[in-house]
């Protein structure tokens, strides 16, 4: 009687959809939940670029620091320190080499944490080769992408997206993305509430949603950003649309036991994606009074949530119809059974395409 309908959405042009170099730019995907510091090997694709150890935080893995640009995932390193040897970097490789003399636009979101001390530059180098320090220590190469404040980057002003349009020089492979500046060429300020100064103090800052995008013609970043906003409501090319039907007994919110099967195969199955958002809707055949078919079609749709709670992520939103919005007639049995249902929507993308 039910359904899994799967629909792969193709709804964006090519040519809108200009493709981001940077795999796992926004730290979605990962190996395991972080449970603590110098962890950021629980998330693919992005290493350290010396032997500093950066963090990796997860919003739904109780392992955080505040709110991240987008997603759930970001990462955290310490940009400034009381050592001479405490500056830590980020890096990754592209997934192709950049073209000679083409243009690009990269860019990447830093926020302050509650720190000591704030810097001003931060910035993000393009090379050939990869970027390793067998030690931790600065880094003082002159990067191709810098932050242009002139004032020092503070948590007040939350998540600043750092981006500049660079002519590549070919074949430019592999970012890294930290403090590349002397450290008497920073405008620095000093947070005076921080309690615990000492010798250990340091600027510590959080990176979030990476882009190396190739600009076509005389495209410019500002002419990504307006298609960015424009489409940032749709779906991506790998979203995908799931939806399922679960049956209920007469005048009862919990599932029969083969119900109650097929929800929890169908919640191992949805594992495999991250949840953009969901639609519960539920709903009673028309035996009982109204009020009371309502508070039945909620009962309905909390049970179901409570079962499904740890795999939908993003937005839920709850629709508790009660009798209104029958899908077969309620003058007999087969019509009330169809009625008595909470069908699920959920969109999303599968996670090993990210």
């Amino acid at each position: 009687m039910s359904r899994l309908i799967v629909f792969i959405v193709w709804l964006l042009p090519a040519n809108v959809l200009a493709q981001n170099l940077v795999p796992n730019p926004g730290f979605e995907l990962f190996y395991e939940c972080p449970t603590g510091l110098r962890q950021l090997k629980k998330t693919k694709k992005w290493y350290a670029g010396n032997t500093g150890t950066p963090e990796y935080f997860r919003t739904d893995c109780d392992f955080l620091n505040g709110k991240p640009n987008t997603g759930r995932g970001y990462a955290g390193l310490i940009l400034f320190g009381g050592y001479a040897d405490a500056i830590e970097y980020i890096g990754v490789e592209l997934k192709d080499s950049l073209i000679k003399n083409a243009n690009y636009c990269v860019s990447f979101h830093i926020r302050a944490a509650d720190s000591y001390m704030y810097i001003d530059q931060i910035g993000a180098l393009l090379t050939t080769k990869k970027t390793y320090l067998e030690m931790w220590a600065p880094i003082y190469e002159k990067p191709q992408i810098v932050s242009n404040y002139s004032e020092p980057i503070v948590p007040e002003l939350g998540w600043v997206k750092v981006e500049e349009e660079i002519k590549s020089e070919g074949s430019e492979r592999f970012l890294l993305i930290g403090n590349f500046i002397e450290p008497d060429r920073h405008v620095k300020s000093i947070n005076e509430y921080y309690e615990r100064p000492g010798s250990g103090w340091n600027s510590y800052y959080l990176l979030d949603d990476v882009s190396v995008v190739q600009l076509e013609g005389n495209q410019t970043c500002e002419d990504l950003a307006r298609i960015e906003n424009t489409v940032s409501d749709a779906p991506s090319r790998d979203t995908v649309r799931l939806e399922n039907v679960f049956y209920f007994d007469s005048d009862e919110f919990e599932l029969t036991e083969l119900e109650f099967k097929r929800l929890v195969q169908w919640k191992i199955g949805l594992r495999k994606y991250q949840v953009i958002s969901a639609t519960v809707s539920s709903n009673t055949d028309a035996d009982a009074p109204g009020g009371y078919n309502e508070i039945l079609s909620k009962k309905r749709s909390d049970y179901i949530l409570s079962i499904l709670g740890s795999v939908l992520d993003g937005e839920i939103i709850i629709s508790n119809n009660g009798e209104d919005k029958p899908v077969a007639s309620n003058l007999d049995e087969t019509g009330k059974s169809q009625n008595r249902n909470t069908k699920i929507q959920i969109i999303g993308f599968d996670r090993q395409k990210r």
